[in-house]
C-alpha cells in the first residue's frame, strides 16, 4: 500500500492508514455511484473521502507500472491549483492499495470546505453552465448524460434534458470536481507548453 499525505496533515495519520479497512462501515455518505463519497469528522476537521472504484484489469496493471492513479492525479492537481493561488480543497492524502504486485483501489481525502461558488467563479474565464454539454445516449431522447471535454462530467443518467441542465444550474458536486480537474489538467498543459517555448 502507498500512502503520501500532506505535511500539514501529519496528525490524521493514523485515521489515513486505516482508511481502507474503515471506509465502509464509518463516516456520512455524501455520493455514491461509480465511486464512492463520504464525510468523516477528525480531530476537530471535516475531511472528505473519494474512494474509486476497482478498475478493469488492464487498468490495474496500467496504475502499477505506467501511469498515475486517480487518486495520486486528485492530490497533485489540487496541489497544483493551490501553487498558482487557485482555491480548491486542501488535498490531505491519497492512497493507492495493492493486492499482489497490481493496483486495486484508489482514495483521495481532502479537507471539507465551502467553495462552490469561489471554485467556479474565481478560476473560469466562461459561466459554469457554458463548460457542460448535455447529450443524449440514444435516439428515444430519454437517456441523458452530462460530459466536458471528451469526459464524462459525472456517473448519472437523466431521463430529460431538462433534469440534466438542473444539475448543471445547481452545481452539482460531482460537476464541480470534474472541472477543477480538467481546469488543472488544463494549466497544467500550459504551463508545459510554456516551459518549452521558453527553452527554445
Amino acid at each position: 500500500m502507498n500512502i503520501v499525505i500532506n505535511p500539514d496533515y501529519s496528525k490524521l495519520s493514523l485515521f489515513i492508514e486505516q482508511l481502507p479497512s474503515d471506509f465502509s462501515n464509518g463516516g456520512d455518505m455524501i455520493y455514491e455511484a461509480r465511486n464512492q463519497i463520504k464525510k468523516f469528522r477528525v480531530q476537530d476537521i471535516d475531511v472528505v473521502v473519494k474512494r474509486y472504484k476497482v478498475p478493469i484489469c488492464i487498468n490495474r496493471i496500467i496504475y502499477a507500472f505506467f501511469r498515475p492513479s486517480k487518486a495520486k492525479r486528485a492530490y497533485d492537481y489540487a496541489m497544483f491549483l493551490l501553487s498558482k493561488g487557485i482555491r480548491t480543497p486542501e488535498p490531505i492524502a491519497y492512497i493507492e492499495v495493492k493486492k499482489g504486485l497490481f493496483f486495486y483501489q484508489g482514495y483521495f481525502i481532502s479537507k471539507m470546505e465551502n467553495l462552490k461558488n469561489e471554485t467556479v467563479e474565481n478560476t473560469m474565464m466562461f459561466d459554469f453552465e457554458d463548460a457542460f454539454v448535455v447529450r443524449a445516449t440514444n435516439p428515444e431522447n430519454n437517456d441523458f448524460i452530462i460530459t466536458i471535454g471528451n469526459r464524462f462530467a459525472t456517473p448519472k443518467h437523466y431521463e430529460t434534458q431538462e433534469e440534466a441542465q438542473e444539475a448543471i444550474k445547481n452545481r452539482d458536486w460531482n460537476l464541480i470536481a470534474t472541472l477543477t480537474i480538467e481546469l488543472a489538467e488544463q494549466a497544467v498543459k500550459n504551463h508545459m507548453s510554456n516551459n518549452k517555448k521558453n527553452k527554445k
